[in-house]
């Protein structure tokens, strides 16, 4: 069966439409070019269209996409801690603690789990305390 008759939209990236098919259950897009065009790849089979890309999803909304750097070689857990990041409350009192959520770790160290996209500003604090 042809490329064109599978294409079922149209997604616009950068000012220009592309003929698209959803891949992944919807979870993403295969856009197709007859020129190339700036992240696209020549196809190695013969077809109405000799170039494709894909894209995510989110790239038909116009939402910005987080995007991390992921090898074969990776574990699910590893994947996991670059998209959220460990917090430990430098001050905590039982209102904050409710409110977040944190787990107690040791006598007095208080951690909760935050995903990367829900953090304004992403620094490391250091706080000594004297014993």
């Amino acid at each position: 069966m042809p490329i064109a008759s599978l294409c079922v939209s149209a997604i616009t990236i950068d000012g220009v439409s592309y003929p698209a098919e959803p891949v992944a259950g919807g979870a993403a897009y295969e856009l197709f070019s007859e020129v190339p065009a700036p992240g696209f790849l020549r196809l190695t089979h013969p077809g109405r269209f000799p170039y494709h890309r894909f894209v995510p999803s989110e790239a038909r909304s116009g939402e910005s996409v987080l995007r991390v750097p992921v090898r074969r070689d990776m574990s699910w857990e590893s994947l996991h801690r670059l998209s959220w990041a460990r917090l430990r409350l430098c001050r905590p009192d039982p209102v904050s603690v409710a409110a977040m959520g944190a787990q107690c770790y040791e006598r007095g160290v208080y951690e909760v789990w935050a995903p990367l996209p829900e953090l304004a500003e992403g620094h490391d604090v250091s706080v000594s305390y004297r014993l």
